[in-house]
């Protein structure tokens, strides 16, 4: 076998993106799509990471987190991660930029879904420009994960309550402008912990956004776990910010006085008392 049929073997068999990761270290540019697949694997890989030291961000807020992900981003030489970034009169979560690209994305805790529908509005109406790919990063520190996520995409869907917010938070001057790109949004794939939607922005194109969902839900029920103060604390006042911002969101939840005195309980309680 000749050597350009080895090359041609290989090609054949090996996806491009695998190839093109092969070629890191000594290329000087690479197409935009070969870097937003690299850049994804890169960003799932970090992600995973975090959540298996979940309960080192019990008190964090959502830029502590990002700035996490900064930091192990960066240990790669091919790429340069940094967060709050000021641009357009605000400042991107993060931006991203590698081999003459760039790609940018919002943080947001699911405390709600009015929350992290924040940050859909600051990614599509503020920041995104000429971007053809965007991400969304969504931090699930309390809570049922997998119930959260499937509430979040309901929310997102022609039914969900994404309207009502466009009706009673969004100033009446920006309405429509959000409800015409909101009607094109579409469910592209899904998997345990990414949702690729796809949205038509008023400039006629389309933006795919990429929903990066980390599971840092830390909730122990084992003895030594559910004993420790700290970690009880935390976990309260991470409960108590769900139900409140559930409260105050634009289709408001009535507050359940019972997962109330769960949080607290969880507070206060003498961690030595039985159950």
């Amino acid at each position: 076998m000749t050597e350009v049929e080895i090359v041609e073997l290989i090609n054949s068999r090996v996806s491009a993106t695998k190839l093109a990761q092969a070629a890191l270290p000594t290329m000087q540019s690479m197409e935009y799509g070969d870097f937003i697949a690299i850049l994804y694997d890169k960003i799932a890989l970090q992600l995973e990471a975090l959540e298996n030291d979940a309960d080192h961000f019990l008190e964090s807020s959502e830029d502590s987190i990002t700035s996490a992900l900064v930091r192990q981003l960066n240990v790669n030489e091919y790429l340069e991660a940094e967060s709050q970034v000021k641009r357009k009169g605000g400042a991107v979560d993060l931006v991203v930029k590698g081999y003459g690209h760039e790609w940018i994305a919002e943080a947001k805790r699911l405390t709600s879904n009015d929350k992290a529908f924040e940050g859909i509005l600051q990614l599509l109406t503020r920041y995104a420009k000429r971007d053809k790919q965007a991400g969304l990063l969504v931090y699930v520190q309390t809570g049922q994960y997998r119930k959260k996520i499937d509430a979040w995409l309901e929310f997102l869907s022609s039914s969900g309550n994404w309207n009502h917010y466009v009706e009673n938070i969004v100033q009446e001057e920006f309405r429509d402008g959000v409800t015409n790109f909101m009607n094109t949004h579409e469910l592209i794939d899904r998997s345990e912990h990414i949702v690729d939607t796809k949205v038509t922005l008023d400039r006629g194109s389309d933006i795919f956004v990429r929903h990066f969902f980390c599971n840092l839900v830390y909730q122990p029920s084992d003895k030594s776990g559910s004993k420790a103060v700290k970690i009880r604390e935390a976990s309260a006042k991470l409960k108590l910010r769900d139900i409140y911002d559930r409260s105050i969101a634009s289709t408001p939840e009535g507050i359940d006085t019972e997962e109330v005195k769960q949080a607290l309980s969880l507070m206060f309680r003498d961690p030595k008392a039985k159950k």
